[in-house]
């Protein structure tokens, strides 16, 4: 990933912030919105504001029965949970992996990361978790930590350390 984002290209006159270019092979690769529906197929509409609302915990629901609501719960302790096995309920074991595959996968998280807590509200639907555009939101989560990936790699290219990237940036592992 460090060697795509070196080749990252400023274009005069590209104003999009959701657009990239990159410098490869001698030829000027695009990536956009577009490229990222490609790859990933995810669905893309009109954002839910649900990850946008203050969480209460379920009464009944995975959050409430397995971690008693802990709002400082981390990816690594409903990992451990899903992994023993024992559920109390037939879709708690799905409801739990969406829960980490949105998490670890779609949002680009280690497990010592604390969990993304609204997951819990919308997979105690799980008409809703489908309905969800994750296309949209994983897509505007992606843009954003890129952004943030290029201004840190443009700034100290000769010592630069390290960088995160959460989101979903393997898209352009697979575009490139």
């Amino acid at each position: 990933m460090r060697n795509l984002m070196l080749r990252h290209i400023c274009i005069p006159g590209v104003t999009r912030e959701d657009e990239f270019h990159f410098l490869v092979g001698g030829k000027v690769a695009k990536f956009m919105k577009r490229e990222f529906c490609l790859v990933t197929n995810l669905k893309f509409g009109v954002m839910s504001d649900i990850f946008l609302k203050t969480y209460h915990v379920i009464s009944g629901g995975i959050h409430d029965r397995y971690f008693g609501g802990d709002e400082n719960l981390q990816l690594k302790h409903v990992w451990e949970k899903f992994m023993g096995g024992q559920f109390e309920q037939p879709k708690d074991g799905l409801k739990m992996a969406l829960v980490l595959i949105a998490n670890n996968v779609l949002f680009g998280q280690d497990l010592r990361r604390k969990v993304s807590l609204w997951l819990f509200a919308l997979v105690e639907d799980l008409k809703s978790f489908d309905s969800f555009p994750w296309g949209s939101y994983v897509y505007m989560i992606t843009v954003h930590y890129l952004r943030q990936g290029f201004r840190s790699a443009n700034a100290s290219r000769k010592v630069f350390t390290h960088y995160n990237l959460y989101g979903f940036p393997w898209t352009l592992w697979v575009r490139f």
